[in-house]
């Protein structure tokens, strides 16, 4: 239902404040889990936060809110207004919740209402929003009438195709970009090698913390090792073991991404590890409404203690300066088909970020931490040393960039 998947959204991306349009009989106010809830309706018997109509809220609003659901009077012209109006109100990392995106009739969406079961033609607005914004996400889940879901990202060209029921309901799923409410599968890509001695026990911890993962997920483990330390660990373990053996983080990556079956992947190195049984499922999840996330997370040392709190961001450009999203552990992304660049070691992942950000537009930043990052001697990081003023002109005649 629509409570659950605002709640998910609200645990993963770390929401605050929660605001209502449109409150019916509460039930779904009533059931969000968030720190400040505001429900704003104009009928005075239902003792609304505000009672008030939306535009009349947003007239006076000066706040912003994590999360905005909007439930209100389900004609095209005035959802339009409360999506827009929302748009201005929505945090940097926030999302918008569009109720009854999907009707199933005709009737269901004839304006005026003719029947009780009644979704009014909200998926004209819906139409109308992905036509006029390139720079949002936009999804339907197909659940509960449709539950829309807007974030900032990017989407491709969108022209409003349908005029009619008829027409919207031949090309329902494309102007919808309709998707099933289960949480698709994920490929766990894992770049291994004898890691200077440490790798059996590296591996061993990472794999530890993701075989007894919630959901559907597959173990993807791409050796570079010369020896046979690596797969005597996957012996061990439900993985789809293969040997590489081009050398280079870079080539195993790509290598161990080449070999996934599903179309959401997390790259996770061998000495991370993830930090809860659902941090598979959350990034999934995340992946239905942005084409990249990154998790906050832990700093781990080389005894495993969990040090500080992480928590990524993105700076457009300047992030070949100052990586502020971390390793490619705390990533997640739908395959594309980009991949990272071989002739870089320091600034490699920062060039993945950028190319991601290109095909997908800013990424969705989970708050809740689901990765531990090892900060280590033994990582390839260190042992390669920092090659980032090396690699800079590179990266500036590679992307048009003027940095230093």
């Amino acid at each position: 239902m629509r409570w659950d998947i605002i709640n998910r959204i609200a645990d993963i991306y770390g929401a605050k404040s929660y605001l209502e349009i449109g409150i019916g009989t509460k039930e779904n106010l009533y059931k969000i889990k968030c720190q400040k809830k505001i429900g704003v309706d104009p009928l005075k018997s239902l003792r609304p936060d505000r009672c008030c109509t939306s535009d009349e809220f947003f007239r006076d609003n000066t706040e912003k809110f994590d999360i905005i659901f909007i439930d209100g009077l389900h004609h095209k012209n005035q959802v339009i207004k409360d999506i827009e109006n929302a748009l201005k109100a929505i945090t940097e990392n926030g999302t918008i919740v569009v109720h009854d995106c999907n009707p199933t009739s005709e009737a269901m969406q004839d304006v005026p209402r003719i029947q009780g079961e009644w979704t009014g033609d909200v998926w004209k607005a819906w139409q109308y929003i992905r036509a006029k914004y390139d720079n949002l996400s936009m999804c339907v889940l197909d659940t509960d009438y449709g539950v829309g879901v807007i974030r900032k990202g990017k989407q491709p060209a969108f022209t409003e195709i349908a005029e009619t029921y008829q027409q919207f309901d031949e090309h329902r799923k494309l102007i919808l970009n309709l998707k099933h409410y289960e949480i698709p599968p994920i490929s766990v890509c894992i770049p291994a090698f004898e890691q200077y001695g440490y790798g059996a026990k590296t591996l061993t911890e990472c794999l530890e913390s993701v075989i007894n993962q919630e959901g559907e997920f597959e173990i993807v483990v791409a050796d570079n090792s010369d020896s046979d330390v690596i797969r005597k660990v996957c012996d061990r373990y439900p993985v789809a073991y293969y040997h590489n053996p081009k050398k280079g983080i870079s080539a195993n990556t790509n290598f161990a991404i080449s070999k996934a079956g599903c179309k959401n992947i997390k790259v996770l190195y061998q000495d991370d590890k993830l930090l809860t049984n659902t941090a598979l499922q959350d990034f999934s999840f995340a992946l239905l409404f942005n084409g990249w996330v990154a998790s906050s997370g832990r700093a781990m040392n080389d005894r495993s203690q969990l040090l500080r709190f992480t928590e990524p961001k993105w700076t457009g450009e300047n992030i070949f300066v100052k990586n502020s999203i971390g390793m490619p552990s705390v990533t997640a992304f739908r395959n594309c088909g980009l991949k990272f660049d071989e002739e870089l070691k320091t600034l490699l992942d920062c060039d993945f970020y950028f190319n991601l950000h290109k095909e997908y537009g800013q990424p969705g930043i989970i708050k809740k931490p689901l990765v531990a990052s090892r900060y280590w001697d033994g990582s390839t990081s260190r042992q390669h040393g920092n090659m980032a003023a090396k690699e800079m002109p590179y990266i500036n005649k590679k992307h048009s960039l003027n940095l230093k």
